[in-house]
Parts: C-alpha cells; sequence; structure tokens
C-alpha cells in the first residue's frame, strides 16, 4: 500500500490552488509551489486576473497597490479596471527591472557585465537557468538573445 507524505500532500494542494502542475514566480522565476500566490494584477477590487508570485514577489506588489487610487464609483467601470491593471503591470515590470539591474537613462545597463563594446547589448544577468543577455530592439523595447 502507497501512502503520501504530508509534504507530498502539501505539494500537491498548493499545484491545485495555482491551478497548474509547474508554477513559476512572474517576477523572480521562484519554482517551489509552496512558496507560490495567486497576485490580483489590478487589485481584488477591480479584476479576478491573477499571476503567480513568490511570496516575496506578492508582497512587495501588494504593498505597492496600497499607493494606487481607490475606487472611483461603487462598481468601477470598464475603463478603471484597466486604468488598476496596467498600474499592477506596471508595478510588476517595474520589479522585474530592479531585479534585472535597472536600466539607466542612457539605455545601458548598470550590470557590471554590461558590455562596452556593443551599443545594443543592454545587460548580461544570471537569471534562473543560467546567464541571459539582453538587447534593445527600440524606444523601451528589449529582446533577450
Amino acid at each position: 500500500m502507497s501512502t503520501i507524505s504530508n509534504a507530498e500532500k502539501c505539494l500537491i494542494k498548493a499545484r491545485e490552488g495555482l491551478g497548474t502542475n509547474h508554477p513559476v514566480c512572474m517576477t523572480c522565476g521562484e519554482n517551489d509551489p509552496r512558496c507560490l500566490e495567486a497576485h490580483h494584477v489590478a487589485g481584488r477590487a477591480f479584476d479576478d486576473q491573477t499571476v503567480t508570485e513568490c511570496r516575496n514577489c506578492h508582497s512587495k506588489l501588494s504593498d505597492t497597490q496600497k499607493d494606487h487610487p481607490g475606487k472611483i464609483e461603487a462598481s468601477p467601470n470598464l475603463y478603471e479596471k484597466i486604468a488598476h491593471f496596467l498600474l499592477g503591470l506596471g508595478d510588476m515590470l517595474h520589479l522585474i527591472a530592479d531585479r534585472l539591474g535597472g536600466v539607466d537613462k542612457a539605455g545601458r545597463g548598470d550590470s557590471p557585465d554590461a558590455s562596452e563594446d556593443d551599443s545594443k547589448l543592454i545587460f548580461v544577468r544570471e537569471i534562473s537557468g543560467g546567464p541571459r543577455a539582453f538587447e534593445r530592439c527600440g524606444m523601451g523595447v528589449f529582446r533577450t538573445i
């Protein structure tokens, strides 16, 4: 007879709660389901759309959401929901940029690994899975190279 340990039960429950067998924090890459939570991008009052975040990133994002404007009307209209979703998305992108080392006003990364030879190379950072290089493709647009 096979029995499931408490640790395995916790993993199964966490995966079920997140709705996937392979959950990953959208900000930092943490993949232990016991450390992950669902984050409401626009805030619970404005939308049910969630993304997976680790407890640390979720805490940072939720604290930032507390500074967002409150509801204008008792029942938010579509434009208000979109505005709060964009605020939440901006918070997520800001947290990701901070994690990657940020980009200065000239568009060059402040990473010590940034290349001085290639004007398009922004920075190289160690991210889960190995080092990644990012390249500027246009105004505010970056891609992994």
